[in-house]
Order: C-alpha cells, then structure tokens, then sequence
C-alpha cells in the first residue's frame, strides 16, 4: 500500500452540510454512501437533503459491514455502486471511516468523512 492519501480541510457548524455541494462537485457526481447503520439513518437524509435539486446522485445507504477489517473492504470495492461512484461519503465513527479510507484508496476514488461522534472530527 504505497499510495498516498490526502485528507482536506474540515468544515464545522450547524448549517456545514448546505457546503456539501460546493466542496464536493469537483470531483464527480455518483456518491457511494458508506457507514454504520445508526449513523446512515441519522445523516443520510441530511446528506440527501443538501444535494436536493443538484446533478449529485448518492447511492442508497450501504452498512460498512460493522467492523473495519480487510473482508469488508474487499465486500465494500465489489459492490457496483461503490466501484463505479466518483467519490466515497464516509458517515459514522472510526470503524465506519477506516474501512471507507482502505476502500477509497484501492479504488482511487476521493473521499469525504462525515463523522458522527466526537472523537472522530
């Protein structure tokens, strides 16, 4: 694994979601939305709701598998919806963000977290 990953800036606040598009559109418009189940089903319709009446089009929510492990990388890279997106959205906790970051790298696809507790922003 010799590949280089570089992480941007971050943005924070109430309205930072309203920015999704703005920061992201550059790279793409297929989204794979990956992350534990409690996380999509808080964010997600977040997510969903800021790129409303834009070219994004965001997968259906796909569970990252529950643990960041080299298997559910692998289960995450076959999955169409995630080989053939332009950028990973990354929603959850560190499990969540770990196995997304070892997915975006092998696929070569950007990738954009959206942690949902504390010790992971």
């Amino acid at each position: 694994m010799s590949q280089y990953l570089a992480l941007p800036a971050w943005s924070i606040g109430e309205d930072c979601y309203n920015d999704i598009y703005r920061l992201t559109r550059t790279y793409g418009t297929k989204i794979a939305l990956i992350g534990g189940k409690t996380a999509l089903e808080k964010a997600g319709g977040l997510i969903a709701d800021a790129l409303k009446g834009t070219d994004m089009v965001l997968s259906a929510p796909i569970w990252y598998g529950g643990e960041a492990s080299y298997e559910n990388a692998e289960m995450l890279k076959a999955m169409d919806e995630v080989k053939n997106c332009d950028m990973v959205f990354a929603v959850g906790g560190g499990r969540a963000m770990d196995a997304c970051k070892v997915v975006a790298n092998d696929l070569k696809k950007p990738l954009f977290t959206f942690p949902t507790i504390a010790s992971n922003c």
